[in-house]
């Protein structure tokens, strides 16, 4: 049986003023879209009542091809300049998505902006308006994208289910406040700190744990958290509680929103996948490019295996690390389904640093292996790192 090919995703942005242009490009995509090669998402798709910045946000760092339709009105908005031509271009440079200019009107200096360095269509960058004949400009347009669409097709891909973000720190005792209290305290203080943006239901509390549903514009998340009792620290005999908290969500920008409404960094990013993982593949292939080994594994055969890099200095205090982990679904257990395959990415617990706060838009499973099998500069990759950890 033929291997069935997941449609690409292809996010289209453009000025109001430029409808007409775009639904000819829409029309002249539609064979591939009819061959279910691609998926087109724009912001005629936005839902009445939907918070459409969050939803724009979303369906572009979700998209695989970012399609900028450059005109003058389009280089004149503020919210195409300062949103969508920045989040197109982040992904650009980590290599996480093609983005490409299609010029559909002559707009001097486009191409002295950061823009000029992609490629561009139609053919020597000459306008989609400027041709004497557009179908001529818009078949030279789909030959071009035809190309980019096989390429990225080739790219092994890994379709996200949802996110996770963990975080996890230490309240310790306030005058005569017992460290437990306080932690819970703080807990209270970050989940008020979010509540006024959606619809925030408490569905349990119990045994120093409590769990919630956040809805906001038809996007949920699932909160939980956790702190423990109070005991003393190992070393200096001051009262502390452990404290955790984790987002879970299908919606990426959602968790960003969160994240930032609360000021929560997060030690942890974990991608739970639609597909399983091929773990002994995974294993060969980092091993083969980079002569990388495998920190540790779970069993025999291979379900689970773990990879650390370092940014590799010699003072210990700066010897940062951050782990890699994937797993697959491994066997099923007679009562429970089996595992869902996974991949986490965790911050060293001794760093300096307060934890991520950009990872989950910065990075991504396709970055990660190419760091691990050496494709992706080490020094990159760490100033990916350093922007990810960066409020």
């Amino acid at each position: 049986m033929e291997e069935q090919t997941l449609a690409l995703r292809i996010f289209c942005a453009y000025a109001s003023e430029d409808q007409a242009l775009f639904r000819k490009l829409e029309q002249v995509l539609g064979i591939y879209r009819h061959q279910e090669l691609v998926s087109l998402w724009h912001h005629g798709e936005l839902l009445p009542g939907s918070e459409w910045d969050s939803e724009i946000r979303q369906q572009l760092h979700a998209a695989d091809i970012i399609l900028l339709l450059i005109s003058p009105a389009f280089l004149d908005s503020e919210y195409s300049w300062n949103k969508e031509i920045q989040w197109a271009m982040t992904r650009h440079t980590i290599g996480d998505a093609h983005v490409v200019p299609i010029i559909l009107k002559s707009t001097p200096g486009w191409d002295e902006t950061l823009l000029g360095q992609l490629q561009a269509l139609p053919a020597d960058k000459k306008p989609i308006t400027s041709w004497k004949k557009r179908d001529e400009a818009f078949a030279d347009v789909v030959k071009g994208l035809r190309k980019v669409i096989e390429y990225a097709q080739r790219e092994e891909r890994y379709p996200v289910e949802e996110y996770m973000l963990e975080y996890k720190s230490f309240a310790y005792q306030l005058d005569n406040t017992p460290a437990e209290e306080v932690a819970k305290h703080r807990i209270e203080q970050w989940i008020g700190a979010i509540a006024q943006r959606g619809t925030l239901q408490r569905i349990m509390e119990r045994d120093r744990q409590a769990e919630w549903i956040f809805i906001d514009q038809q996007q949920d998340c699932y909160i939980t958290a956790q702190w423990s009792e109070s005991t003393k620290h190992p070393f200096t005999d001051d009262f502390r509680a452990a404290m955790a908290i984790s987002l879970t969500s299908r919606y990426a920008s959602l968790l960003d929103q969160l994240i930032g409404d609360g000021q929560l960094p997060y030690s942890s990013l974990q991608w739970t996948l639609q597909d399983d993982l091929n773990v002994p593949a995974l294993i060969q292939q980092i091993h083969e490019q980079s002569g990388r080994n495998f920190n540790s594994i779970s069993r025999v055969p291979i379900y689970h295996v773990e990879y650390v890099l370092r940014r590799g200095t010699q003072s210990f205090e700066e010897d940062e690390s951050v782990r890699i982990a994937f797993s697959s679904r491994g066997p099923a257990h007679p009562r429970n389904p089996p595992p869902h395959p996974r991949v986490c990415l965790t911050l060293d617990p001794y760093s300096s640093r307060r934890g991520f706060y950009h990872a989950h838009l910065l990075l991504s499973i396709r970055k990660l292996l190419a760091a691990l099998c050496g494709e992706l500069p080490y020094k990159d990759f760490w100033q990916l790192i350093d922007k990810a950890c960066t409020p």
